[in-house]
């Protein structure tokens, strides 16, 4: 490039050379509407060499209207952005060129898109700034004031800004002089960075959408509150908590969309820093949400690095949505698929809200491949063997957050549950499910039981209530172990029974089982008892077709003392040699009054075992 800005005001050459270009093509000769086309097409570079021909030349580009999103002034830098913000079209360096006679403009470096300029004053930095402003309509204008020389002249450049950066500098004495000259010339659209401490707010800052502060001490959070924000970001400040709590709450209920403040993380910062929410529920992205009072707005709350962030939502289409997604009218099998991959603590929540619901979700058949019951969780089993663990019981939350209503309850039965995600330290999600009265856990465990088709449970808990075993008659498989006293009627029918730890119950406990298989550990039966209870098997009607003891020295002459025996046989040849084969000892065969069922006794393993041969 040959022209040189500062010429631009004073040179005025002939209509013949301004209208023409390399080679002589007179281009401002076209009509407007093909001009226009033209331009569109060459290189911002290139249109900018054609507006410093002359003032004629600039004027005809400007009425032209070439389209501009966004142009950045920084002290050394001058960015233009013809359509995108992710993809800066090209930029002009500003390097001081002292009192060398460099030309404005220097030559174009094709594979970074940099044009190197020379200003032998700054005026003229602001001055290309301004050309470029005037030639092309630009939607936005950026600056950063990181030199402090532009706030001696802030006069040289355009007052509308739709973003203002402040950068920190190396002279803080001059800061109280000269930052309020530079707030109060800018008319500031949209964003507001200043990364100083700021001591005062004035009219000015409280007028933008987005503020962003590095430092405040002694302005209270509730002087942000009355002004046109959308979204404040805080770094140091001086806030308690309490008064951070108490200004998201206003802040999100005035207009604010979005809130950012230095907070130390500490274990359970998110259910004391929320004190006071309605109720809340689990997103994504490693938040908390909590509800608004206005149906159509929620707040995701999470840390990001040491900040917590408040981000307040709206649901794009609430106000084409007059009434709620009609869930339970959908057809049976779409329905089936919604609440088999739905979260069981949804699911929860779901099937609290009436009977209607509930019996819905029942009638689904929804099945859950195992339920493991713990003295503090839930670990609920899909069929595709993905599992997922509700909390019952926390010693880390305060329960007298929970008789504040500081969380969101529902009722299952006569009790009072709350119902949320607790997000870890390191960003895992606990789904809890808390009572009120930490001794009522298991009611959400039997409703889990009513809503899904469950295959196997297994609960290590000792003397759980009686209430407990309501819905275990469907049931296939159960294994207990946590000790036991008796054995609750519920459970005498069930398929499979598998029970791990020694306990106290009695033999007619065991005698009035009637499970298909029956397998028991750590027991205390002695031989006479076994005795009498293969004896039982012998001389009644009975679904046992297998019973496994473990081993505890059993002495098979008083097992089997009494009984009519002889050497084991079976017609299935295939059978009979592969169940020799884990055989311990002699397997004996005893033959059951009333239909004549053959069963064989012997010692397999570490077990004791009575089968049932269908021959």
């Amino acid at each position: 490039m040959l022209s040189k800005l500062e010429k631009m005001e004073s040179a005025d050459v002939t209509s013949k050379d301004v209208s023409t270009v390399t080679k002589g093509f007179r281009v401002f000769v076209l009509p407007e509407s093909v001009l226009k086309k033209v331009l569109n097409e060459m290189d911002l570079v290139d249109i900018l060499e054609l507006s410093l021909s002359s003032k004629k030349s600039g004027s005809i580009i400007h009425s032209c209207s070439i389209p501009v999103e966004m142009i950045q002034f920084d002290w050394n830098q001058i960015s233009v952005f013809r359509n995108h913000y992710d993809r800066c079209d090209i930029k002009y360096d500003l390097i001081d060129c002292g009192n060398t006679e460099h030309r404005f403009i220097g030559g174009k470096i094709e594979e970074s898109g940099v044009i190197s300029c020379y200003p032998r004053v700054s005026y003229y930095r602001s001055a290309l700034f301004n050309h470029l402003n005037t030639i092309f309509p630009v939607s936005r204008l950026f600056y950063t004031i990181d030199k402090w020389p532009v706030f001696q002249m802030p006069h040289e450049l355009p007052r509308n800004a739709f973003s203002l950066t402040i950068p920190k500098v190396s002279n803080p004495e001059l800061v109280e002089d000269t930052i309020e000259t530079i707030l109060d010339y800018f008319d500031v659209e949209d964003t507001l960075d200043i990364e100083y401490s700021l001591s005062r707010l004035t009219e000015k800052m409280l007028k933008v959408k987005n503020l962003k502060l590095e430092s405040v001490l002694n302005i209270p959070l509730a002087d942000f509150l009355h002004s046109n924000l959308k979204k404040l970001e805080i770094a140091k400040h001086d806030y308690k908590s309490g008064e951070i709590r108490d200004g998201v709450f206003h802040f999100l209920g005035n207009g604010f969309k979005y809130l950012q403040v230095e907070h130390r993380r500490r274990h359970s910062d998110f259910y004391q820093f929320l004190q006071g929410a309605d109720s809340y529920h689990s997103t994504e992205n490693n938040c908390l949400r909590f509800q608004k009072c206005s149906k159509r707005l929620s707040v995701s709350v999470g840390y990001n690095g040491s900040y917590m962030e408040f981000n307040l939502k709206k649901d794009k289409n609430a106000e084409k949505k007059k009434t709620p997604l009609p869930l339970f009218r959908l057809p049976a099998l779409p329905l089936r698929e919604i609440f088999s991959v739905m979260n069981p603590a949804e699911t929860l929540e779901i099937s609290l809200l009436s009977k209607r619901a509930k019996l819905s979700i029942k009638s689904l058949n929804i099945r859950l491949k195992r339920i493991v019951l713990n003295t503090d969780q839930l670990k609920l089993t899909d069929e595709t063997d993905e599992s997922r663990e509700i909390t019952m019981i926390d010693d880390d939350l305060n329960r007298d957050e929970l008789k504040q209503n500081t969380f969101r309850s529902q009722m299952i039965g006569e009790n009072k549950f709350f119902t949320f995600v607790k997000l870890q330290e390191d960003f895992t999600k606990t789904l809890c499910c808390l009572p009120m009265n930490s001794t009522e856990h298991f009611s959400a465990f039997t409703h889990f039981l009513s809503l899904y088709k469950v295959g196997a449970v297994k609960f290590d808990i000792s003397n759980p209530p009686d209430n407990i075993f309501t819905n275990f008659q469907s049931i296939a498989n159960l294994e207990i172990s946590g000790r036991l006293r008796t054995l609750p009627r519920e459970v005498c029918n069930i398929s499979s029974l598998r029970i791990t730890t020694r306990g106290n119950i009695q033999l007619a406990d065991f005698l009035s089982l009637n499970c298909s298989s029956i397998q028991l550990l750590n027991h205390r039966l002695t031989n006479r008892q076994v005795n009498s209870w293969i004896r039982h098997w012998k001389q009644n009607e009975t679904n046992i077709q297998s019973l496994s003891l473990e081993n505890n020295n059993f002495n098979m002459d008083i097992i089997l003392r009494g009984f009519t025996i002889r050497s084991w046989q079976t017609r299935n040849k295939a059978n009979r040699e592969e169940y020799r084969l884990s055989c311990a000892g002699e397997i004996w065969e005893i033959q059951r009054d009333f239909d004549g069922k053959k069963a064989s006794v012997g010692l397999m393993g570490e077990f004791l075992e009575l089968r049932v041969w269908k021959d």
